[in-house]
């Protein structure tokens, strides 16, 4: 019976992760078909990707896209991971770009580009306030 349970679960699991790499809000889907850079701002907590690699605390975060002229990014707040979202076919997939371990400082954070660079700018974590300006270096996937 604990076999048949356990069954059921992994692969209600898998099915939603499954889900999320190849279902996205139309919003993001029209975002990710326009030939050019657009300004994004969000206030929501609503999450438009949850990795099946993210650590549970991070589960509420708030998700952040930048549009830049050819692609589409995420950032998870809280966590410093990047996502860029892949067209095959008709799926969508979000591909994580960044090795970093880094977690907790950068909630409600500023994500934004500027050129071929990703920023993060401000934001909050281990209770305070901090004004640090950080961009995402593709060349060893991690913020400095």
């Amino acid at each position: 019976m604990l076999r048949i349970l356990l069954l059921c679960l992994i692969g209600s699991i898998v099915s939603e992760v499954t889900a999320q790499t190849t279902k996205i809000p139309a919003i993001v889907e029209r975002l990710f078909n326009e030939k050019k850079s657009v300004t994004v701002f969000t206030r929501t907590t609503q999450q438009l990707f949850f990795p099946p690699d993210l650590p549970s605390n991070f589960r509420t975060s708030s998700n952040k896209i930048v549009k830049t002229d050819e692609r589409l990014f995420l950032n998870i707040l809280g966590t410093g991971r990047i996502y860029q979202l892949i067209r095959s076919d008709s799926a969508f997939t979000w591909k994580r770009l960044d090795s970093t371990y880094y977690t907790g400082y950068n909630f409600s954070s500023l994500f934004f580009h500027w050129g071929d660079k990703l920023y993060s700018y401000g934001g909050i974590g281990f209770f305070n306030y901090n004004g640090n300006l950080r961009y995402f270096n593709s060349s060893s996937r991690e913020w400095a």
